[in-house]
């Protein structure tokens, strides 16, 4: 069975110079867990460079949800890891920052666009050639359809000739157009509300006249057809791209969103130090028996420059010394006792 470790909180304080030192150093030290320092200001702000590196989180991130989606060769690309050389296995954050930049996430952003407006544009063109369809085989001249105050036209989808139809259309002193599945009545314009009553009457379906600059419905057709073909060579060419970008640079984009989140952990401790005008203390719960070697490692990296001392004594069960606040409590560690080891 597990049994609670000893725990000790400890105070480090240390110039506001060597904060960006320090941060490294107690979080690579690695069992120290750090709490809201009860002495100076709070500071509530985490190191400079955090800005940035949230800034590159927020485009990683982004990017690579996007690519979790797409096929390369019939298959998600796999996730290689990258070497580091940094604590953790990630490389140090300078190098972090700088081959993150280095990935052209804006030509993603272009070729995800370029897509974007390819595909509804696609939507758009099969939409009106699904419009076109039935029209294409009408001969009569769009111009004069529009244009035409002496004559209105209706087009009707319609199977076969409907003789009642017809006769009803000569009655108005109009004449009709039959195709396989539509009909275009032409009657004066005296007449409209008279064929609009005699089409209702027979339940017949009249279909709204699309509008086309073309000499004729079925050269409207054939543009709309010949555009929709090269689109697809497009979208054909603008999603290999993408796919080349996720070969190229998944693997790397995974890999430095990973250092970089762990970076930011880093980066966000100072926001629970204490600052004074010059100095800074950071307060935690470490190990007792690691206490020793917490003070050993860091006046051994910083000299005279920093101070390591104890502020609470050992503890197991929670809140110790003056401490009163919920945050005060010692964490539970917990180990093999004597018998499980």
């Amino acid at each position: 069975m597990f049994k609670p470790v000893d725990l000790t909180r400890v105070r480090v304080v240390c110039s506001k110079r060597r904060v960006e030192d320090v941060v490294p150093a107690l979080y690579d030290f690695g069992v120290i867990e750090v709490k809201r320092a009860s002495v100076f200001s709070q500071s509530n702000k985490p190191l400079p460079v955090f800005k940035d590196i949230s800034d590159l989180l927020i485009s990683l991130r982004s990017v690579e949800k996007q690519l979790e989606a797409v096929q390369v060769d019939g298959k998600r690309a796999p996730v290689s890891s990258a070497n580091g050389s940094g604590s953790n296995g990630f490389p140090e954050l300078t190098a972090s920052i700088s081959e993150a930049r280095s990935i052209p996430l804006a030509k993603f952003s272009e070729l995800q666009a370029s897509l974007s407006v390819l595909s509804s544009e696609k939507s758009d063109l099969q939409a009106r050639l699904n419009e076109l369809r039935l029209f294409k085989g009408v001969g009569v001249k769009p111009s004069l359809i529009y244009s035409s105050s002496r004559l209105h036209f209706v087009f009707i989808s319609i199977v076969g000739v409907n003789d009642v139809l017809s006769k009803g259309v000569a009655r108005l002193g109009g004449e009709l157009v039959q195709g396989k599945e539509w009909v275009l009545v032409a009657v004066p314009s005296a007449n409209t509300e008279k064929l609009g009553a005699l089409v209702s009457s027979l339940a017949l379906k009249a279909i709204a006249i699309p509008r086309v600059q073309e000499e004729s419905f079925a050269h409207a057709f054939d543009g709309v057809q010949a555009r929709l073909n090269t689109i697809d060579g497009e979208l054909r060419e603008a999603q290999s791209a993408v796919e080349e970008f996720k070969k190229q640079h998944f693997s790397k984009i995974v890999f430095l969103r990973k250092a970089l989140e762990f970076e930011a952990r880093k980066a966000e401790l100072p926001a629970l130090f204490g600052e004074s005008a010059a100095l800074v203390a950071v307060e935690g719960w470490v190990p007792e028996k690691l206490y020793a070697t917490l003070q050993a490692t860091l006046n051994s990296s910083f000299k005279e420059a920093i101070v390591v001392e104890k502020i609470f004594g050992s503890s197991r069960h929670g809140l110790i010394g003056h401490g009163k606040e919920e945050e005060d409590a010692a964490p539970v560690l917990l180990k093999n006792n004597v018998v499980v080891q």
